[in-house]
């Protein structure tokens, strides 16, 4: 089901009025231009559905819920081919309000969500690709070195139109997922015709995404460090057998739970491009289903691998705290 306001550019400009007539409007002590009004669409799902919302950047709490007008509400997940089926419909109304002015005002339109529902919106595979940054080239690898080691490529900035060249590209050899890091990682082509320098970086979304991250790896050396410890504190030279067991476990453990983010990586990529391919009726790739069941095969077997390592560190963990 979806429920939706026909007219996106006659809602921004009837809000804009009622802003001005009631004196909320502002430019922020100069930080938004005096000659542009800024307008945020963007979309986020939960509870069941997919929303895409409105802001008006000039107003003194833009991102408070008042200030927060639904145009789209789809009762599906956000993939790929539901984002399209919900948004087509915009994107000529994007491209013409994106050339109009409000009371000689120059309308600016900015894209905000969480950085899956950016990647999806300009058509590429997602944070497990090889070139994931939606900014620019840079490979993951790349990421993890200064920039005086970055290749001129990954500085590369990406843009609509690289972004279509690229699409044209990955089409033109097939439309192969595994081919998709030939043609930097583009696999379908954007779809709203935003400016890629509009799309705002969700901070919030990124620092909820690298504290746990950064946590959990302080959590995992502490825990090492516990077990290095408790084995050198016993100078009878006894049995340290438990000890080493539960540092195998705990090293099993994060190979099997890294292993599981990457095959479900994989199989959500795999399941986007096969809903994206049916909803569109483009040629299917005879290998993509029985890959996909695989992947989902793998899955479950890596997530009652995680179960069962689990519960036995926690045992391993449980006996050597034990008072002898």
């Amino acid at each position: 089901m979806k429920v939706f306001l026909p007219s996106f550019t006659n809602i921004v400009m009837h809000y804009l009025d009622i802003l001005d007539s009631s004196g909320r409007l502002t430019w922020h002590g100069g930080a938004i231009p005096d000659t542009e009004v800024w307008v945020k669409l963007g979309g986020d799902h939960g509870g069941g559905t997919l929303k895409l919302c409105m802001q008006i950047g000039n107003v003194m709490h833009a991102n408070a819920l008042s200030n927060t007008i639904p145009i789209c509400i789809f009762v599906e997940k956000d993939s790929p081919a539901n984002l399209e089926t919900a948004l087509a419909m915009y994107r000529e109304q994007v491209t013409d309000l994106m050339g109009k002015q409000w009371q000689g005002k120059k309308i600016v339109l900015y894209l905000f969500g969480d950085y899956e529902f950016q990647t999806v919106m300009y058509g590429l595979s997602g944070s497990s690709g090889v070139r994931p940054c939606l900014h620019c080239l840079c490979t993951k690898r790349a990421m993890q070195s200064p920039l005086a080691h970055h290749s001129d490529t990954d500085s590369t900035e990406r843009t609509l139109a690289t972004l279509s060249s690229d699409h044209t590209g990955f089409t033109q050899a097939g439309s192969l997922l595994a081919k998709a890091k030939l043609h930097h990682n583009v696999i379908r082509t954007a779809i709203l015709p935003m400016p890629i320098s509009n799309a705002v970086i969700p901070v919030l979304h990124l620092d909820l995404g690298v504290f746990p991250w950064i946590f959990d790896a302080f959590e995992h050396e502490v825990r090492q460090l516990d077990i290095k410890l408790a084995a050198q504190s016993d100078a009878t030279g006894g049995d340290h057998s438990s000890f080493a067991e539960l540092a195998g476990a705990n090293q099993a453990l994060e190979t099997c739970k890294a292993a599981l983010v990457d095959a479900t990586a994989a199989a959500t990529l795999v399941q986007q491009h096969l809903q994206f391919v049916a909803l569109f009726g483009q040629q299917q790739n005879t290998n993509m289903e029985a890959l996909a069941g695989n992947l989902q095969l793998g899955i479950t077997q890596a997530l009652a691998e995680v179960e069962r390592l689990e519960t036995r560190r926690q045992a391993l963990e449980g006996d050597i705290q034990k008072p002898s």
